[in-house]
């Protein structure tokens, strides 16, 4: 998927401007693990304001960033959208591609042992 396909898809766009229609290739929150052609979306916590790393994840490589703030919005350069609702849109976003993954899907539930079941999964079926 493009970003521009992706624009097409999220709801709540205040506007966008794509520079170049890279391919996506994954999300983060978290402007340290973006790498080149991954969704960047800047999520405002309780402590930290994920818009102000769009500037760093672009600077990464990222695909795109996804943020709230229309200051930010308009300082930096590259393929940008403004959002009303970021983590809103990060889980429309999420439950799109789910939905459209021809993947098989597992789910892991219970009290405990949950994140070493998915960690010995991963190593499984790498």
């Amino acid at each position: 998927m493009k970003v521009s396909d992706a624009v097409t898809l999220m709801n709540g766009v205040i506007k966008s401007e794509i520079t170049e229609d890279k391919f996506i290739n994954g999300a983060h929150l978290d402007s340290r693990l973006v790498t080149f052609g991954s969704l960047f979306f800047g999520v405002k916590g309780e402590k930290d304001d994920g818009n102000l790393y769009a500037y760093n994840a672009l600077n990464k490589g990222a695909a795109a960033v996804i943020i709230t703030d229309e200051k930010i919005y308009n300082n930096i350069k590259g393929n940008k959208i403004l959002v009303k609702d970021s983590l809103k849109t990060l889980r429309e976003f999420g439950v799109m591609r789910l939905k459209n993954a021809k993947a098989i899907k597992i789910a892991i539930t219970g009290s405990f042992g949950k994140t070493s079941t998915k960690d010995m999964l991963l190593k499984i079926f790498s």
